[in-house]
């Protein structure tokens, strides 16, 4: 094999993107091909009228104690999907949130522990089942999307401030920004006329995480599937004419 003749044809895509609430990230994910959405955060309300699968595996609490685990769902779907191939004509699997995925997992442990909340054993012991999960995910014949909240840091050595993807264990960052191929955060402004104008941010700064191997995106991008491909296209184009 040679990485020149690496193509997106072959080649699926893997990206986490992260961003503030309302930023525009479960609707950049209604723009990837045929997705399906593992729907964490109970935002599905943003995609109405788009045609978009979906299957919501919030926790479900009484009295404050969690009895019923959307991890565990989301497990079982999962195999279906990995050991059973039933991928059907899905070609991208969205997961919304990551952030409340790990959140879930947690409580999940909590749950088989008879802890009526977490403890820190439990987060402990939910790194592992976290990490195996992100890493079937990338290894899934389709494109995935993992979205992230946001939340602000403060580096110890510095004091400086800095906005990171947001996982219910610190561990657990580094490790998806190192296995995943494409790290986006989502920002949203008001242009001149008002208008709140989304963009997706892919170059690391000291104010925040990012990170980018296509090697054709400008810092600033249009949050859309299909002109991020076209870019892709163009440049794999450009590359063969030389």
């Amino acid at each position: 094999m040679n990485t020149k003749d690496i193509t997106l044809k072959d080649y699926k895509l893997n990206v986490m993107v992260y961003g503030a609430s309302g930023a525009g990230k479960t609707v950049f994910g209604g723009t990837w091909p045929k997705p399906y959405f593992a729907d964490f955060d109970g935002g599905m309300l943003s995609l109405r009228g788009i045609d978009v699968e979906y299957d919501t595996y919030q926790d479900l609490f009484r009295n404050g104690v969690c009895y019923s685990s959307g991890w565990t769902r989301f497990i079982n779907k999962l195999t279906e999907l990995w050991e059973g191939g039933k991928f059907g004509d899905r070609e991208t699997i969205v997961i919304d949130s990551v952030t409340l995925l790990t959140s879930s997992a947690i409580w999940d442990i909590a749950k088989t522990n008879n802890h009526s909340i977490p403890t820190f054993k439990d987060y402990g012991s939910a790194v592992e089942p976290i990490k195996q999960v992100l890493a079937r995910l990338k290894a899934l014949p389709v494109n995935v999307l993992l979205i992230a909240h946001e939340e602000l840091i403060k580096i110890e050595d510095t004091g400086e401030l800095k906005i990171v993807p947001f996982f219910m264990g610190t561990v657990l960052k580094p490790y998806a920004m190192d296995l995943f191929d494409e790290v986006y955060r989502m920002d949203v402004f008001k242009d001149k006329d008002g208008k709140s104008v989304h963009h997706l941010l892919t170059r690391k700064t000291s104010r925040y995480d990012a990170k980018s191997r296509l090697g054709c995106l400008e810092e600033k991008e249009v949050p859309d599937y299909n002109v991020l491909l076209e870019k892709v296209r163009q440049e794999e184009k450009g590359r063969k004419e030389e």
